[in-house]
């Protein structure tokens, strides 16, 4: 996708996201299979913190590399989110974020 993404990206994904998302300041966003990190340094730049996880580690690489601007509002984390349920995260951010916005799913 490159460093700015796509054009299917930046044209349809991101507006169409972005408008059921709203983000503003003040939101904590959970980003699953982030990828190379480029729509999790996009919410960043809004002013949303960012927890984003990828279980490539090569992705959660080019999304370090790449968000250097940003980097103080995203934690990137390789991780399966699978793996961290079934093995209990309480202390992880990631799941704590993921069970805030899905309280039926919280972790063990």
């Amino acid at each position: 996708m490159g460093d700015e993404s796509n054009e299917f990206h930046r044209e349809v994904v991101r507006p169409k996201v972005t408008e059921l998302l709203s983000p503003n300041p003040a939101d904590y966003i959970l980003d699953i299979a982030c990828g190379n990190g480029n729509y999790s340094s996009y919410l960043a730049q809004r002013g949303a913190s960012v927890v984003a996880f990828d279980y490539s580690k090569k992705m959660i690489e080019l999304a370090l590399r790449a968000s250097s601007s940003s980097s103080t509002a995203i934690t990137f984390m390789n991780c399966l989110l699978a793996y961290l349920i079934r093995e209990g995260c309480e202390s992880s951010p990631a799941c704590r974020g993921w069970a805030r916005f899905s309280p039926q799913a919280s972790p063990r």
